[in-house]
């Protein structure tokens, strides 16, 4: 069973845009990770504000992944490939934004 639904992911890779990547933490007071905000027991999130995506804290060792988008999700039809952080994950992975000339 739990190789069925990792079969079944591996095959949802291709139509998917969000990312994931391992980040080491400083593990929390009480177990879990030190978040930005504050202490995250294993298995909570919080927002990155760096990227349109979440932390998630993984164990008391401070392990955590990043799940982010890179680029919107290919059914919102954005005429570009921008992503906002202004927005919460993973709504974000569904606006289309636009760049500006700073």
């Amino acid at each position: 069973m739990k190789l069925s639904f990792i079969l079944m992911g591996l095959m949802l890779i291709p139509w998917g845009n969000s990312l994931v990547h391992w980040k080491k933490l400083e593990p929390g007071a009480n177990g879990g990770c030190k978040g930005t905000k504050g202490d995250l027991k294993v298995g909570q999130t919080e927002d990155d504000p760096l990227v349109c995506g979440v932390l998630h804290c993984s164990d008391n060792a401070g392990n955590a992944f990043i799940h982010y988008c890179q680029i919107p999700i290919t059914v919102a039809l954005c005429p570009g490939k921008g992503v906002t952080s202004e927005i919460m994950f993973p709504d974000c992975c569904w606006i289309c934004t636009t760049f500006k000339n700073c």
